[in-house]
């Protein structure tokens, strides 16, 4: 399906169909993948549909493996994920919550940088990447994480 893309004033790339918005066209495309009713990727096992690839390989290790496969494990507690973004985000989450409490966050923007993110996880996972302040005992540990 060949797709239209539109642009508002500010630049960015408008679903003609539901009216988000997206910076990229790529991720514009992939959105209006979304609304075909059919992703092009499919669970084996289960028949749930992906986007992407990677979500499916992902879905599949963690549903249908038959070993624990959550290997990323959080060295401050008994968290365990399948990937090293969602390990990052539940830090953030919830081993800097007072510090990302402290922030003046309104609209997933950035307070240091200004930087508008397109969600709170993404906020979140932005400031793992230096606009924050940490303890030094923290700062060490996402090092650790994002390395």
């Amino acid at each position: 399906m060949p797709y239209v893309y539109q642009k508002n004033a500010a630049g960015n790339f408008v679903c003609t169909i539901c009216s988000e918005v997206k910076k990229n066209q790529n991720t514009m495309h992939y959105h209006m993948k979304k609304h075909e009713g059919h992703l092009p990727h499919t669970c084996p096992t289960c028949k749930k549909e992906f986007l992407h690839a990677q979500t499916l390989a992902v879905h599949v290790a963690a549903k249908h493996s038959k070993e624990n496969a959550a290997t990323l494990k959080c060295p401050c507690c008994p968290y365990k994920t399948l990937t090293k973004a969602n390990r990052i985000l539940h830090f953030m989450r919830k081993h800097c919550g007072e510090e990302v409490e402290r922030l003046t966050i309104t609209n997933s923007t950035c307070p240091t940088c200004q930087k508008i993110c397109n969600s709170g996880a993404a906020l979140l996972y932005h400031l793992s990447t230096g606009c924050i302040e940490l303890p030094a005992e923290k700062q060490n540990i996402l090092t650790e994480l994002i390395a």
